[in-house]
C-alpha cells in the first residue's frame, strides 16, 4: 500500500474541503436567519460530539466536490492552457518527445491497420506506456510530486473564492468590518500565490515527464546499438 500516495490524497481532498466546511457553517450562521434556516453553529455547539463525527465525511465530500469541479474546467483553463501557450518551447518538446514514443510503439507492434494510425495516436497515453518501461513506481513519484500540489492549490484556491463571497457579507453588515476588510483584502493576493505556484508545479511536471520519455527513449536506443556490436 502507497501510504505517501494515501496521505497525499487526504490532504489534497480533506483540507480545501475542511475550508468549504467553514465557509458553510459562518455562511449560513450570518444569512441562516433571513433564510429562516437551523443553525448549523448552535447544533455544533450543543452536539460536539456528533459534530466532530459529522465534520470528517463531509469536509471530505466537499473536498471531492470540489475537485470534480476543478477537472470541469478550473484546470484547464487556469493552469494548463495559460502554461503550454506561455512555454511555446515546453510544449513543443513534450509533443515531440510523446509523438516519438508512439512512433516506436507503433513500429514495434503487429499493427496491420494504418488507417488507425491517427486514432492511435489520439488515444493511447504515452504516460501508459511509460509505465511499462520503468515501472509504477516512479510514474507514481513523478505525479505525487508534482500532481498532487497542483490540485491541492487549484482546490484551495478555489474555496479562497466562497471566502471572499461570506466576507463581503460582513463588511457590508457590519459597522466595523476591520478584521473583515482584512481577509477581503488578503485573499486575492493569497490566490494568486496559488495559481503561480500552482502554474509552476504543473511546467515542472510536464519537463520531469518530459526527461522520463527521453530516458526511455535513449535507453532503448542505447539498446539498439549494443545489440549491433
Amino acid at each position: 500500500m502507497n501510504f505517501f500516495g494515501a496521505f497525499t490524497f487526504g490532504v489534497k481532498t480533506f483540507l480545501p474541503g475542511f475550508v468549504w466546511l467553514a465557509i458553510l457553517i459562518v455562511g449560513e450562521d450570518k444569512i441562516g436567519p433571513n433564510l429562516a434556516l437551523s443553525s448549523i453553529w448552535k447544533f455544533a455547539i450543543a452536539q460536539p460530539t456528533l459534530a466532530l463525527g459529522l465534520a470528517l465525511p463531509v469536509a471530505t465530500l466537499l473536498g471531492l466536490l470540489s475537485n470534480i469541479v476543478v477537472f470541469m474546467g478550473p484546470l484547464d483553463s487556469l493552469v494548463r492552457d495559460p502554461v503550454l501557450e506561455q512555454d511555446e518551447k515546453l510544449r513543443e518538446l513534450c509533443a515531440h518527445l510523446s509523438g516519438c514514443l508512439l512512433d516506436r510503439c507503433w513500429s514495434s507492434g503487429s499493427f496491420q491497420r494504418p488507417d488507425l494510425r491517427e486514432e492511435f495516436d489520439s488515444k493511447i497515453d504515452p504516460e501508459l506506456l511509460l509505465i511499462e518501461k520503468i515501472g509504477v513506481a516512479t510514474v507514481d513519484h513523478i505525479r505525487e510530486g508534482y500532481w498532487y500540489h497542483l490540485e491541492f492549490q487549484l482546490n484551495l484556491l478555489l474555496s479562497l473564492v466562497g471566502v471572499m463571497i461570506v466576507t463581503l457579507f460582513y463588511v457590508v453588515e457590519s459597522p466595523a468590518p476591520t478584521t473583515s476588510l482584512l481577509i477581503l483584502l488578503m485573499t486575492p493576493l493569497v490566490g494568486v500565490y496559488l495559481l503561480k505556484s500552482a502554474r509552476k508545479n504543473f511546467a515542472r511536471y510536464m519537463a520531469k515527464r518530459a526527461s522520463l520519455i527521453a530516458a526511455v527513449l535513449s535507453s532503448d536506443k542505447m539498446k539498439a546499438v549494443a545489440g549491433k556490436r
